[in-house]
């Protein structure tokens, strides 16, 4: 912080420390990112291109495997409409064994109409 004392000199005197102070920082960065330059960009451009390749590979790898979901699913359906398919015959053939003939029909109700007295008796109505 300027004190009251140093007046504007003290402000220009920390101006200028402060501009040395960058280009001091400025100054001392390039010094340091200077020899990383030649090895790092080919490094980096040859990790670009790994990367675009394996970007690649990443969208062929998903596409096939979208393709072979597409086709599992397929499948799957068929297998499901077949097994309805079944199960429809199953309860058709159910539903025939299961109803009882005209004639055995039309027996038990007659016999559900002939009260037990008369079924004693012998009587047929």
């Amino acid at each position: 912080m300027i004190s009251r004392r140093a007046g504007a000199a003290g402000a220009l005197a920390v101006g200028v420390r402060f501009a040395r102070a960058q280009e001091w920082g400025k100054a001392s960065r390039r010094r340091s990112y200077a020899p990383c330059r030649p090895r790092s960009w080919p490094w980096r451009a040859e990790a670009s291109r790994q990367g675009g390749r394996r970007a690649l590979l990443g969208r062929g790898v998903a596409a096939l495997r979208l393709r072979q979901m597409t086709t599992e699913s397929q499948v799957w359906l068929g297998v499901a409409k077949s097994h309805e398919v079944v199960g429809a015959g199953h309860r058709a053939r159910l539903d025939q064994l299961l109803q009882p003939s005209c004639a055995v029909a039309v027996a038990v109700a007659q016999e559900a109409r002939v009260p037990p007295r008369c079924r004693r008796l012998g009587v047929v109505l």
